[in-house]
C-alpha cells in the first residue's frame, strides 16, 4: 500500500510522525512555510523563527525514518529494487573522484577516514584508491549489501544509532546525509566519539538557500531539514566545533574547539530562510521555477 500510495498527488505520506521542537537550536516557535512537496503530496514544513532551519513538523518518527531508509528510500528515489542501477553507480563514481579531489589537505597521507553515510561506497574505494584507511557504514540494505560486497568488512549495513567504532579516525565525512536525520546533534556527536586526537568532521549538505528558487519544490519527504550556511555552522557551535575550512557554503569542516557565536549565526540564518521562503513565498516561485523549465524545453527544439 504505501508503494502506490507514495505515487498519489494530494495525499499524505504515511507516517504518523511527532511535532518537534528545531532539531538544530531547540526552540519552538516556528512560521508555517507550506503543506505541499515537489511530488505534490502533503507535507507540512515550517521555518524555525529563532535559527531558520526548514524542518518537516511533525518529523517522522526515527523508527518511521529507519524504515524508510532501510526499505524504500533507494526504490522511490533511484528505481532500484534490490541493488544500484549501473547509471546510478557511474554517476556516484565520479561524484566520488570530485569529492575526494576536494578534500584533498584535510588530513594526513595514509589517514583513517569513515564516510558516514556512505551508500554504494564509491567515496570508500576513491579515498582508498588515493592510499587512505577508509571505511563507510549505510542503512539502506540494497546500497550497503552492494558496498559491503565489492569492498568487504569495510562498509557495515547499519544505522548510525547502531554502528560503533573507537576513536581512531582522522577524517568523518557526511555528504548529504545530515538532512535526512531528525536528531542531528545526536548523530554528530557520536561522529565526534569517533575522532582520533586532531581529527575533523566534514559536513556537507544541500543549501536551501541558494541555487535557482524552487518554491516548494524544495521540499520532499526524504529531507526533512534544510539548512543555510548560518544554522550548518550553528550546528557546530552548539557542539563544541570549531570552523576549520568551508569548502562551499554548506560543505565545512571542522575540529573539536570553540564554535562561533551562537546567537550571531542564529540571527544571520533567520534571515536568511525569512527572505527566501516567507518574503518570497513558495507558491508562485514554484510555478514560475516549473514554466521556466517548459520554456527553455520548448527554446531547445
Amino acid at each position: 500500500m504505501m508503494m502506490l500510495r507514495y505515487f498519489l498527488p494530494f495525499t499524505d505520506y504515511e507516517y504518523k510522525g511527532e511535532v518537534s521542537h528545531c532539531p538544530v537550536c531547540d526552540e519552538d516557535e516556528v512560521t508555517n512555510i507550506c503543506n505541499l512537496d515537489r511530488n505534490l503530496k502533503l507535507l507540512p514544513t515550517v521555518m524555525c523563527n529563532h535559527c531558520g532551519l526548514v524542518f518537516t513538523n511533525p518529523l517522522p518518527t526515527e523508527e518511521e525514518l529507519s524504515l524508510f531508509y532501510r526499505k524504500y528510500y533507494r526504490i522511490f528515489y533511484q528505481g532500484a529494487l534490490s541493488k544500484p542501477r549501473q547509471k546510478h553507480i557511474d554517476k556516484r563514481v565520479r561524484e566520488a573522484e570530485f569529492r575526494a579531489e576536494k578534500l584533498k589537505g584535510l588530513c594526513k597521507d595514509n589517514a583513517r577516514v569513515l564516510d558516514f553515510g556512505c551508500g554504494s561506497g564509491e567515496f570508500v574505494e576513491a579515498m582508498l584508491n588515493r592510499g587512505y584507511d577508509s571505511h563507510g557504514f549505510e542503512i539502506g540494505e540494497s546500497y550497503g549489501a552492494y558496498g559491503e560486497g565489492k569492498l568487504s568488512n569495510r562498509i557495515k549495513v547499519s544505522s548510525w544509532e547502531d554502528v560503533d567504532y573507537a576513536p581512531e579516525f582522522d577524517l568523518i565525512t557526511s555528504f548529504h546525509v545530515v538532512e535526512h536525520l531528525r536528531d542531528p546533534l545526536n548523530a554528530v556527536r557520536k561522529m565526534m566519539s569517533w575522532l582520533a586526537p586532531g581529527g575533523l568532521i566534514f559536513l556537507e549538505v544541500p543549501n536551501v538557500a541558494s541555487g535557482p528558487y524552487k518554491g516548494f519544490g524544495s521540499f520532499h519527504f526524504a529531507h526533512v531539514l534544510g539548512f543555510n550556511t548560518c544554522n550548518l555552522r550553528l550546528l557546530g557551535a552548539i557542539l563544541g566545533l570549531e570552523l576549520v575550512k568551508e569548502v562551499s557554503a554548506t560543505g565545512l569542516a571542522f575540529k573539536k574547539g570553540h564554535g562561533e557565536d551562537r546567537e550571531v549565526l542564529a540571527k544571520n540564518g533567520r534571515e536568511i530562510s525569512a527572505e527566501r521562503f516567507v518574503e518570497q513565498g513558495v507558491y508562485q516561485p514554484y510555478f514560475q521555477y516549473q514554466f521556466g523549465k517548459i520554456a527553455g524545453r520548448f527554446t531547445e527544439r
